[in-house]
Formats: C-alpha cells, sequence, structure tokens
C-alpha cells in the first residue's frame, strides 16, 4: 500500500471540505478524512472511471470532533493491470468528460467528498498506476533440484579400495591357512586360522565403512 490522501473538513469553516488538486498512487491507498471540528458524515464516491479497478467499503462515514478516520482505498491489481495492457493513446476522460492527459499506465480518475449530506463538496483528481513487481509479490522461485542432495553413486567392482583390500586379504588369509596347516600338520588348525582371519577383517572392513557413510 502505497501513500495517503488527506482531506480535511471543518478547518476553513463549519462542513467545508479541502482537498488536494490531484493525488497519486501504486496501487491501493489509504484516504484520512481529518475533522477539525464537531462531528461530521463525510461521504466518499470514486467516479465511473476509478471503480473500474477501485473500491472502498461502504461510502457513509462519522468522523468524531477533532479526530481522523482512515478508509482504504482497494485496488484490484488485476483489473489495473488489464486495463494499462489495454489502454492505448494519451489521453482518457474524467467525471467531467474533458480529455486529461494520461500518465503512461496509470488510470486517472476522480474522488467527490460531500460533507454533511451536501453541505459542501469537492473533487479531487487522482491517478494510480500499477505497483512495481517485486520479489515479494511476484514470488522468488527456487530451483527445487538445490533442496535435493544428488544421488549417491554406488562404487562398482574394484573401484572401491575396500573391496580391493578385502580380496588381498581374504587371498593372504588363505595362504596363511594352507602354509599354517603344512607347518602344523594338523588341516583343522589351519582352516580355523582362517577363519579368524576372515573374522577380524570383516570387523576392521565394516568400521571403515561405518566411518565413510
Amino acid at each position: 500500500m502505497t501513500g495517503e490522501l488527506s482531506v480535511h473538513v471543518n478547518r476553513d469553516g463549519v462542513h467545508a471540505v479541502e482537498v488536494p488538486d490531484s493525488f497519486e498512487a501504486a496501487g491501493s491507498f489509504t484516504l484520512a478524512i481529518v475533522n477539525h471540528g464537531e462531528p461530521i458524515h463525510v461521504h466518499l464516491h470514486l467516479d465511473e472511471r476509478l471503480s473500474q479497478v477501485a473500491r472502498i467499503e461502504g461510502g457513509n462515514y462519522h468522523v468524531s470532533g477533532d479526530d481522523t478516520r482512515r478508509i482504504v482505498v482497494e485496488v484490484d491489481e488485476r483489473a489495473l493491470r488489464q486495463w494499462a495492457e489495454g489502454a492505448s493513446g494519451g489521453s482518457v476522460r474524467g467525471a467531467t468528460g474533458r480529455g486529461q492527459p494520461g500518465e503512461g499506465d496509470a488510470i486517472r480518475g476522480r474522488i467527490k467528498v460531500t460533507s454533511a449530506y451536501g453541505s459542501d463538496e469537492a473533487w479531487t483528481d487522482v491517478d494510480i498506476r500499477p505497483p512495481e513487481a517485486s520479489d515479494e509479490d511476484e514470488g522468488v522461485r527456487v530451483d527445487e533440484s538445490l533442496g535435493t542432495p544428488p544421488p549417491r553413486e554406488e562404487p562398482r567392482a574394484f573401484d572401491d579400495p575396500l573391496q580391493v583390500g578385502a580380496v588381498v586379504a581374504v587371498a593372504l588369509a588363505l595362504v596363511l591357512a594352507v602354509v599354517a596347516g603344512l607347518l602344523v600338520g594338523d588341516f583343522v588348525v589351519g582352516f580355523g586360522l582362517f577363519v579368524l582371519v576372515l573374522v577380524v577383517f570383516g570387523g576392521l572392513l565394516y568400521s571403515a565403512r561405518s566411518d565413510r557413510r
């Protein structure tokens, strides 16, 4: 929401209404009714052109004495952008029907402010343009793949040094078992030594794999 349009009542006289000659906004904005005197009723009216892209709740507002009441003028940004895309030429017509200079992709209309059920009224020209796009409006697009860890490649046969070491250890254990069996003269002892070497190396291999994960 951008900007605030200030309207003063009861400042220059009883029920007197004062508004700026013009006002510019990007998207929705706030209209502040500043009362400088006794409680008063104020009526707001958007002309036909502004009504195409903007709206206000109600229209009749009670403002307490020496108080300020703020009303949100809600702008349909989608309708505003569609209007801007479809607009052509450099002029638009306000409530008076006179051609007025355009402001690029802004739509120009008028707001009428009436006090005390018609005791006084004033018009102000309003230019509304689409708000500039931002990361928050458009949403920051993040590649979903950034949050996904890359697939883990399993090592192929004999690509893993642990696998190569395992093959060498098994062969070495077998050789030691055969040699021990020949030296001792007992095949059972040799086979037992072979199994023991395999168990010990298997434990070391499992531990090494766990540390790598």
